[in-house]
C-alpha cells in the first residue's frame, strides 16, 4: 500500500463520517504527516470547518492503530 493510497482511504473515511453527520466535507480537508513512535508510518488529519478534527494514526501496513476526533492542540502552521 502506498502513503498515496493511505491518505486516499481515511480521508474516504473522513468524508462518509462528515456527510452522514450533515456536514460538507472536502478532501483537501485532509493531510499527512509523518509517524514519531516506532510502530506509527503516519498520522492522517482532516480538519473540517466548524467542528472538531479527524486524527488517524496509522501503522506500517496501512493499519488502523487509533482514531481520534478533538480540538488540534497545537496551533495551525501560517505561511
Amino acid at each position: 500500500m502506498t502513503e498515496t493510497d493511505i491518505i486516499g482511504y481515511y480521508s474516504a473515511q473522513y468524508l462518509a463520517q462528515e456527510q452522514a453527520e450533515g456536514r460538507e466535507a472536502k478532501l483537501i480537508d485532509c493531510y499527512a504527516i509523518a509517524g514519531t513512535d516506532v510502530w506509527v508510518r503516519m498520522e492522517v488529519v482532516c480538519e473540517p470547518n466548524g467542528a472538531d478534527s479527524y486524527r488517524y494514526i496509522v501503522g506500517f501496513w496501512g493499519q488502523l492503530l487509533t482514531a481520534t476526533r478533538a480540538p488540534l492542540t497545537q496551533p495551525a502552521l501560517q505561511a
